[in-house]
């Protein structure tokens, strides 16, 4: 029996017992090999009320001139490509790490104390540039995290899947989805406010969406939140942060629910009720990680979901 049979097998039996089964991949006869294949390997992931189909894919296995033309950098932050990966961080990580690896800040300290005071210090040294007062929100500054926006626009409903490794041992890291406008406009509306990684801007600015963090060794949780507010909607277990190496993120949209799974276990199988306001649709997609973050990125697919 081959590994990837195996995946399958698991996958299916960890869907199922959370109301998911097996779907029908979509038969065109003009898609790609590799189209098909990807589509039997999220087959498990499917609900089973729904067909799944390739709609999106962003590979990093070309070479080293591969452009991120698509991309939309928010904050100060590095996105390049290198070895066949994408590789992501802000740029006061590096030595906003060190800080921690010599123990002049804890893991359990969060963003209290001095952590925004050697924020600003770095961003300075690093982009001496950047207009820092763009960066405080109710009289502080909180800048130095970023956003990544990928212009693609996600449909109603929909699969998400990527490779993710983390490149430092501090957190933290998110996937934003279903993101438009309080009006129903795309993102980069020119009527929308601008932003710049600050965490506030998300969630009292003019945006909704979903995010789901992940990483967070000092938590211990993926959590998944939805906006405006800072509503925190469901906990999981942090699978991503407990063993090294490469993981497998799966996000599944299907109508009220989204499930988030790491290397085929499910972390968390959200309804998203009345209380937490409309449910969301389509919209734009991205990346966020908070300063002490850094992280390579691989095979990004995306499916649309129809109703059989």
């Amino acid at each position: 029996m081959s590994v990837e049979t195996k995946r399958l097998i698991l996958s299916g039996l960890i869907a199922t017992a959370f109301g998911l089964s097996i779907g029908c991949a979509s038969s065109d006869s003009n898609q790609s090999e590799s189209a098909i294949q990807s589509e039997t390997a999220i087959a498990s992931f499917v609900p089973e009320s729904a067909n799944a189909k390739l709609i999106f894919e962003e590979r990093f296995d070309t070479d080293e001139s591969v452009k991120l033309d698509d991309w939309i950098m928010e904050g100060p932050g590095i996105a390049k490509v290198e070895d066949e990966r994408l590789i992501i961080y802000p740029v006061v990580q590096p030595k906003m790490s060190a800080l921690y690896d010599e123990g002049v800040l804890g893991m359990n300290d969060g963003q209290k104390g001095d952590y925004y005071k050697y924020t600003q210090q770095f961003l300075a040294e690093e982009r001496p540039d950047v207009d820092q007062s763009e960066m405080v929100w109710n009289e502080q500054f909180k800048g130095g995290h970023i956003n990544f926006w990928h212009q693609f626009e996600l449909p109603e409903n929909y699969i998400i899947r990527c490779k993710f490794e983390s490149l430092s041992k501090q957190s933290l890291h998110m996937i934003m989805f279903s993101a438009l406008g309080l009006e129903g406009q795309n993102i980069f509306d020119e009527s929308m406010a601008k932003r710049n990684g600050v965490a506030a801007q998300l969630m009292y600015g003019d945006l909704r969406c979903y995010r789901v963090s992940y990483f967070a060794p000092e938590r211990g949780t993926a959590n998944m939140r939805v906006s405006p507010g800072r509503q925190l909607t469901i906990k999981g277990r942090d699978y991503a942060s407990e063993s090294e190496g490469v993981h497998d993120l799966v996000i599944v949209k299907w109508e009220n629910r989204v499930l988030f799974y790491v290397d085929d276990k499910l972390s968390f199988n959200f309804e998203h009720t009345d209380e937490f306001g409309e449910v969301l649709g389509g919209g734009s997609w991205g990346l966020r990680l908070m300063n002490t973050a850094k992280g390579a990125y691989d095979d990004f697919e995306i499916f649309s979901l129809t109703k059989k």
